[in-house]
């Protein structure tokens, strides 16, 4: 007797509980629904999953990648960098931004069969470096192709583990700190000539 007052209780509390948000409904609807939600032994009761499974195995990631954009036009240099950080960030992937500084090229263009100069140019190379850290494998793949798809013309990437080479040219070189590091070794070398006499 208690168990069928029990179980009427528990399923017309469950029906309530199903029926808060289908409030719209017509009474034909909500009682086929309330049927459907009560009649599922998955809904009460849960899904039945083993003791011993195990985990899947683990994806390996890259510590980290070096994405370096290089181009001539410094503003579509700058906005495709930005988009390629967002797109990292909205994969989940941790990222660090940076600009190098620019270099400057001087191109001389000559007269056909002669020394004289036509045209001259200067050029200067803008880069970007997008760190990206902690990447899963089989998260990369799809990273590439979506810049791919959207890399603009004019605008080289490539992709590669960080050297010491790149982490030196992030920074600009102090001009007055390598003067004082000058000065210390001249007078180091100063020390050492009068030591030895």
């Amino acid at each position: 007797m208690q168990s069928g007052i029990l179980g009427g209780l528990l399923r017309t509390l469950v029906a309530k509980a199903k029926f808060s948000h289908t409030q719209n409904v017509c009474q034909h609807c909500r009682k086929t629904i309330g049927r459907r939600h009560l009649s599922s032994t998955t809904r009460l009761l849960g899904v039945f999953e083993p003791d011993n499974l195990t985990p899947g195995p683990a994806i390996p990631e890259y510590e980290a990648l070096n994405v370096r954009m290089r181009g001539y036009d410094f503003a579509l240099l700058e906005s495709f960098a930005k988009y390629v950080h967002n797109q990292a960030t909205q994969l989940g992937i941790d990222t660090d931004m940076w600009p190098s500084p620019s270099k400057a090229t001087h191109i001389e263009t000559y007269v056909p069969n002669s020394k004289v100069i036509q045209h001259t140019y200067d050029l200067r190379t803008y880069e970007r470096t997008v760190q990206l850290q902690d990447v899963p494998s089989t998260m990369l793949p799809i990273f590439l192709d979506i810049i791919r798809s959207h890399l603009p013309m004019g605008v080289n990437i490539t992709l590669k583990e960080p050297d010491v080479e790149e982490e030196n040219d992030r920074y600009v070189p102090d001009k007055r700190l390598k003067d004082l590091y000058a000065e210390v070794d001249a007078i180091q070398k100063a020390r050492d000539e009068r030591r030895k006499k």
